[in-house]
């Protein structure tokens, strides 16, 4: 019994010393080198959380870029725009603010004037003439202002020199104001004529013809209705509408058959 007690001591302490040999055979982690460790995990972690802020902090600064510029764009569109100047409205120096004028094709293309369409004969009086005649120019006299008295035949003679001087600006206003002093003169489809006249020697087309029509159409007993025919017809030819200018030379062949203005409506149609 004691021999069995004394075998099973001997073989528990051999396991025993079997058991520290392996123990002390296995890999062997001194504090030093745990610490060494764990600084070097560490470093490494604070390296990648440094980098990890550095994309961040890239990040941020192109979304606040972007912020900046929006910003901007957004007080753009809330600053309040300055209004563009109107275009400035020029008064017709011609008083034909009351002649409504119909679209023209073509406006703004210039052709040359022929000589005999500038040419045209000057009133020497007051008194009526017939359609189409030509009239003498009158004396050339010194330069001198307009007529106080509105309604005299002196404003509208005084007028007609004027243009015939090349002064457009001063006889186009004395033509107005005699036009609107004296609405129903004898003078007055003449002076609406040199009126019309004096913006188709400054080559204002349009304006022209539509001085030319008022003379048509609002004194259509007056003796000036050939030549204010001729002069329409001539106009539509500048502005580029032949079609309608060949009617309107027509009109005045049928109307006025023998006046000079005819003749030179039939030069201009050509032979038929």
């Amino acid at each position: 019994m004691k021999t069995r007690r004394r075998l099973a001591r001997l073989c528990a302490a051999t396991l025993l010393v079997m058991a520290g040999g392996c123990a002390g055979s296995g890999p062997y982690w001194s504090r030093e080198d745990q610490g060494a460790a764990q600084a070097q995990e560490r470093e490494e972690r604070i390296t990648r959380l440094e980098s990890q802020l550095a994309q961040e902090q890239g990040r941020n600064a192109a979304l606040q870029a972007e912020v900046d510029r929006l910003g901007r764009e957004v007080a753009q569109l809330r600053r309040p725009e300055a209004p563009e100047a109107a275009p400035r409205a020029v008064p017709p120096p011609s008083g034909l603010e009351a002649v409504e004028m119909a679209p023209v094709p073509g406006i703004g293309e210039r052709q040359e004037i022929e000589q005999s369409d500038l040419e045209l004969p000057v009133e020497p009086t007051a008194a009526a003439e017939e359609p189409g005649s030509p009239v003498p120019a009158p004396a050339a006299t010194s330069a001198t202002a307009l007529p106080a008295d509105a309604s005299s035949a002196g404003l509208y003679e005084r007028s007609l020199e004027l243009l015939e001087q090349g002064r457009s600006a001063e006889a186009e206003a004395g033509f107005t104001r005699f036009l609107v002093a004296n609405p129903v003169s004898d003078l007055a489809d003449n002076a609406q004529f040199w009126l019309a006249e004096s913006a188709l020697r400054r080559m204002d087309t349009a304006l022209a013809l539509a001085g030319f029509r008022a003379v048509v159409e609002n004194y259509p007993e007056g003796n000036k209705i050939p030549d204010a025919l001729l002069k329409v017809g001539f106009c539509l030819a500048e502005l580029g509408d032949p079609e309608s200018a060949a009617t309107v030379y027509r009109e005045l062949l049928e109307r006025f058959p023998e006046t000079t203005a005819a003749d030179t409506a039939r030069q201009r149609l050509g032979p038929r």
